[in-house]
């Protein structure tokens, strides 16, 4: 799901200016994914924009976990069915426990 939004792989990659292509999928692809992990750390070291030494000292792992704090683009995720069964069982959980 952290595929959909290019301005925030770019901003977790630490290069938020970089106009490199990311090649990522439409939004109907990503659910078909083998690996969407591995995509997604794809388009971070393209984003990134670096090689060599500095490529190896970039860290996917912090820079993936940093992607969704910097989505702006929430809406379009509900066009995923998984996000929409996620959004289903958060508001289930939060009527049973009464959290409004």
């Amino acid at each position: 799901m952290l595929l959909v939004d290019e301005k925030a792989i770019r901003r977790a990659a630490s290069n938020p200016n970089g106009s490199m292509p990311l090649s990522l999928p439409k939004i109907h692809e990503i659910e078909g994914l083998a690996d969407p992990k591995g995509a997604l750390f794809e388009a971070l070291v393209s984003a990134s924009g670096l090689s060599g030494r500095r490529l190896k000292k970039f860290d996917r792992n912090l820079a993936r976990s940093v992607v969704a704090a910097y989505m702006t683009q929430h809406a379009v995720l509900r066009q995923l069915a998984a996000f929409r069964e996620m959004e289903t069982q958060i508001r289930e959980v939060c009527r049973i426990r009464g959290w409004g």
